[in-house]
C-alpha cells in the first residue's frame, strides 16, 4: 500500500468548532457573573447562544459522519455562527445586562468560558472555510521526501586544528621541493 493511500486527514477545523460549541452549552449552567448564570441574567440571549450552539455542532458533525436529513450547510454558515455567538458574548463582557448592573455583581468564570468557547467556534468556521486539516499515517510510517536511512553528516573540523593541519600540509610541502625551489600557489 503506498504512503499516499494510508495517509488519513483529520479536519482541524470541526474538531475546534465542536470543541468551543459544548464549552459554550457548557459555560450557559456556569455562573457568568456572581450568583446569576446566562440563563438567569438574560431574557432572549442565552436561548440565542444555546441554539448557535447547537447549530454549531450539528454543522461540524457531518464532518464526522453525522448527518442531520434536510440540514446540510456551507463551511461559511458555520464560520458566520461563530462570529455572531463571539460577538454576542463580548457585547456581555462589554456591558453588563441591567438585571447585573442594579445588583453591582463582578465577572465569574463562565462569561471567560463563553468567550474562549466562542472564539473556537468561530475559529472553527475559519478553519472548516479554509479546509485546513492535520494528515496522519495509521501504520505509524513516516511520509518523508528525503531517503530513509542514516544521513552521514562530516562534522566540521575546529578552526585551530584546521590551521594545524593547513600549517603541517606547507611545512611538508616546503621540504619536498627543496631549499632552492619558489614556493608555489
Amino acid at each position: 500500500m503506498s504512503t499516499q493511500a494510508a495517509e488519513r486527514r483529520i479536519p482541524v477545523g470541526p474538531l475546534a468548532g465542536l470543541a468551543g460549541a459544548l464549552l459554550l452549552l457548557v459555560s450557559l449552567f456556569i455562573d457568568w457573573w456572581e450568583g446569576a448564570t446566562a440563563f438567569t441574567a438574560f431574557e432572549v440571549l442565552d436561548l440565542l447562544l444555546a441554539a448557535l450552539a447547537l447549530a454549531c455542532i450539528a454543522a461540524h458533525a457531518a464532518a464526522f459522519g453525522a448527518r442531520i436529513p434536510g440540514f446540510e450547510v456551507g463551511p461559511g454558515v458555520t464560520l458566520a455562527v461563530g462570529a455572531l455567538a463571539f460577538l454576542i458574548v463580548l457585547s456581555q463582557v462589554v456591558n453588563d445586562p441591567p438585571a447585573i448592573v442594579a445588583l453591582g455583581r463582578g465577572s465569574a468564570f463562565g462569561i471567560w468560558l463563553a468567550v474562549g468557547g466562542s472564539f473556537l467556534m468561530a475559529s472553527g468556521g475559519a478553519l472548516t472555510s479554509a479546509r485546513i486539516a492535520v494528515a496522519v499515517d495509521p501504520e505509524g510510517e513516516r511520509v518523508s521526501k528525503r531517503p530513509r536511512g542514516p544521513v552521514a553528516v562530516t562534522p566540521r573540523e575546529p578552526a585551530a586544528a584546521r590551521m594545524r593541519r593547513r600549517a603541517a600540509e606547507r611545512a611538508r610541502a616546503a621540504a619536498e621541493r627543496g631549499p632552492d625551489q619558489p614556493a608555489g600557489p
